[in-house]
């Protein structure tokens, strides 16, 4: 029975510059290295507890963030990584190596409203089929040739294709599924004895909760040390928080729309991290990078739960947080929920 190890890479520079994913090369953050060496941990108890003589075989993306992950991963769990180019993202032709805006501005209008696997984002860029048929390819060719189980370190896009090959999804049927999973996060995919494909587990983060912990300690003493608005406040905010960029769509116009981008970039915090704008027809989840989620609506609706702890101080997080979620945003969030506000949010 095989069993298939699936993980996305950790924080990478791009998740907190504003860059797209895709093929974009960027190496991990410091807390990206944090989130690996508590995967490697995982995943040498997950091996040891399924120890029963099984080998294992260490993939990997040949992309940066990848790279960087599997390495880390892999000191812990004593294997070494092969890394296999077509384990890469989605390539965004033009688009990759640029800032999300430029892509935004660049992207080819999609044809419809829904998820068209034909569709192609950018110049010299692969379509969705294209990108599923290479996924593939791929597994095909490493299961052939390697008859161990594998663990495999790849991207949020290539792994919910994954899933979806193996699964035996066609590539129709990609336009009504999606597998989102989250920064250092794995999944689990066994056969059974009937010879079944089975999705054991889902992005599972439990083990990034220590560094949770102690990002929300962090802030609590942060808030405790100084008063609102000071200087060193500022200056620590901008330091810590600023590079966490949001791209909040409001499907709305006219004066509401003027409205909350008004109150969403109030205060220099705020605007170094959230860009507001109105909703375009042609928004589509490829304009944050290959790796945001995508609904069957072609965008992908966020919680709270979803942001990373590091990037929102108290007041924006009570803001972001839809209605009814236990928030404390009041109006505006209640404004928004009526708006049936949409997030775009890049998780790769």
């Amino acid at each position: 029975m095989r069993k298939i190890v699936v993980i996305q890479h950790c924080q990478s520079e791009h998740h907190i510059n504003n860059m797209t994913g895709g093929w974009t090369d960027t190496p991990l953050t410091e807390l990206g290295r944090k989130q690996a060496e508590l995967l490697g941990e995982k995943l040498k108890s997950v091996l040891k507890d399924n120890d029963d003589g099984e080998k294992f075989t260490l993939y990997s993306s040949d992309l940066l963030r990848a790279k960087q992950t599997a390495d880390i991963v892999g000191a812990r769990i004593g294997l070494p990584a092969a890394y296999d180019r077509e384990l890469r993202e989605v390539n965004l032709g033009v688009a990759n190596g640029q800032t999300k805006a430029w892509a935004h501005k660049h992207r080819i209008p999609r044809p419809s409203a829904g998820f068209d696997i034909d569709y192609r984002e950018y110049l010299h860029a692969e379509s969705w089929r294209q990108f599923y048929d290479r996924v593939c390819r791929c597994l095909e060719r490493i299961c052939a040739a390697d008859p161990n189980h594998l663990i495999i370190v790849t991207h949020g896009g290539t792994l919910g294709y994954i899933i979806a090959w193996w699964l035996g999804l066609t590539p129709e049927m990609l336009e009504k599924a999606y597998f989102p999973t989250l920064p250092g996060s794995y999944s689990l995919l066994h056969s059974n004895g009937y010879n079944q494909r089975t999705l054991r587990q889902l992005n599972d983060t439990a083990h990034l909760d220590p560094l949770k912990q102690e990002q929300q300690a962090a802030k609590t003493q942060k808030k405790n040390g100084g008063g609102a608005g000071s200087t060193s406040n500022a200056s620590n905010a901008s330091n810590t928080d600023a590079n966490f960029v949001y791209d909040l769509v409001l499907p709305t116009h006219g004066q509401h729309f003027a409205e909350l981008r008004a109150k969403f970039n109030r205060g220099g915090r705020a605007a170094q991290r959230v860009a507001v704008r109105e909703r375009s027809q042609d928004d589509h989840p490829g304009e944050c990078g290959a790796d945001v989620g995508r609904g069957n609506d072609g965008e992908r609706s966020i919680r709270a739960e979803n942001i990373p702890e590091a990037g929102v101080d108290r007041r924006l997080s009570s803001t972001l947080r839809p209605a009814g979620d236990g928030d404390t945003g009041g109006s505006l969030a209640s404004r928004l929920s009526q708006l049936q506000q949409t997030y775009v949010y890049d998780p790769s």
